[in-house]
């Protein structure tokens, strides 16, 4: 029965020590430095283009007056919200690490949506299980946000 006991100990501080290590692995080294997400300034993005899973695209210009939607139909843009969404390219990615060739864990294989910010195309993803913080594809890189704009 000790021996059982043991056997068990140990296990569970394997299984401990490998998740600490999983873990750690998505961390980026602390340069004391937040790491900014995007060098973008939402008072310059002219267009948002959302494609989604499970919905029509959504395209959104903006004009002199303020935004517009072109489609799935013409009408005027929530400025308001589409304010809120483009403060994303602002947030500090608590974590990034170089896009493994297979995505599927983080949500990305397909994402769940793209969003494009006039050339910037933004993968999203689903939240990391322990944090949940959103994954973000980004070109080559993998970034973990706080999960504050995605409803938007």
């Amino acid at each position: 029965m000790q021996r059982q006991a043991m056997i068990n100990g140990l296990l569970l501080a394997l299984v401990l020590t490998l998740g600490g290590m999983a873990w750690l692995s998505i961390q980026q080294p602390d340069s004391g430095q937040p790491i900014p997400l995007t060098q973008l300034q939402p008072e310059q993005i002219k267009r948002i283009t959302l494609e989604q899973q499970d919905g029509p695209g959504i395209q959104l210009e903006r004009r002199a007056g303020g935004w517009e939607m072109l489609s799935p139909y013409r009408a005027s843009g929530n400025g308001n919200r589409i304010q809120r969404l483009l403060e994303m390219v602002r947030s500090n990615s608590f974590s990034r690490f170089p896009a493994p060739a297979d995505v599927t864990e983080y949500g990305l294989a397909p994402p769940l949506a793209i969003l494009t910010l006039d050339q910037t195309r933004i993968e999203i993803g689903t939240t990391h299980p322990m944090n949940q913080h959103r994954y973000l594809r980004i070109g080559a890189w993998i970034h973990l946000i706080k999960d504050r704009f995605i409803h938007h």
